[in-house]
Parts: C-alpha cells; sequence; structure tokens
C-alpha cells in the first residue's frame, strides 16, 4: 500500500484529500504544518507528499528543500488556490514536483497523484 503524506494548514483541506485517498487504497498521514510533516517523514518513510504551496512557518517549496537537505528526497504534488505565477514556478522548480490548482475534483486529485508515483 503507497503511503501518502498529505501537508495543509487547512483542516478542511487535509480531511477532504484524506477520505479521497483512503477510500481509494492509499494509507494517508497528515500533517497541519511543515514541521509536522518534516516529524513525520524523518521517522517514516513516504512514498509521496501531497502539500500546500503557501502556509504560516515554512512553505512547500521550502520544506522539500529541507527534507532534500536532509537527503529525503519524495516526490510531491503541489496543491494550492494561490495561483501567482511566481508561486507556480517556485513549486515546480523543486525536483520530482507536480501542482495541482485549488479547488480540484477527486478524479483530479486521484489522477495527479497516480501520474506523481508513477514518476517517482
Amino acid at each position: 500500500m503507497r503511503r501518502i503524506l498529505v501537508v495543509d494548514d487547512e483542516p478542511k483541506i487535509t480531511a477532504l484529500v484524506d477520505s479521497i485517498l483512503t477510500r481509494n487504497g492509499y494509507q494517508v498521514l497528515t500533517a497541519d504544518s511543515s514541521s509536522e510533516a518534516f516529524a513525520i517523514v524523518s521517522r517514516e518513510p513516504v512514498d509521496l507528499v501531497v502539500s500546500d504551496i503557501n502556509m504560516p512557518g515554512l512553505r512547500g517549496p521550502d520544506l522539500l528543500a529541507y527534507l532534500s537537505a536532509r537527503g529525503i528526497h519524495p516526490p510531491v504534488l503541489f496543491i494550492s488556490g494561490d495561483l501567482e505565477v511566481q508561486n507556480v514556478e517556485q513549486a515546480l522548480d523543486v525536483p520530482r514536483a507536480a501542482f495541482l490548482p485549488k479547488p480540484f475534483t477527486p478524479a483530479e486529485l486521484l489522477a495527479a497523484v497516480a501520474g506523481s508515483l508513477r514518476s517517482a
């Protein structure tokens, strides 16, 4: 079973993504901050990180840079309602990263997750 870490500071988004992925056979871990996500990834491996771009503290791309500097290199699917070009470009500048704009349908999320796992 593939293990996915979902990181978002909006509990409703985290719960929605968790529900969709769990119903479709994924094991889901959740975090509401980058620091909590780092703690999770430090103690157990994940196959994919699904992360919001803009969060308090470390932003999504910064979280991945922080993990990478410590030798942890999971693929990432960034999700965000902030479609400013600079934010999207920064997110996609992370190796092994994909982007899915909010709002998204369950089918769009599942397709993006499957694509990110295939490219890993």
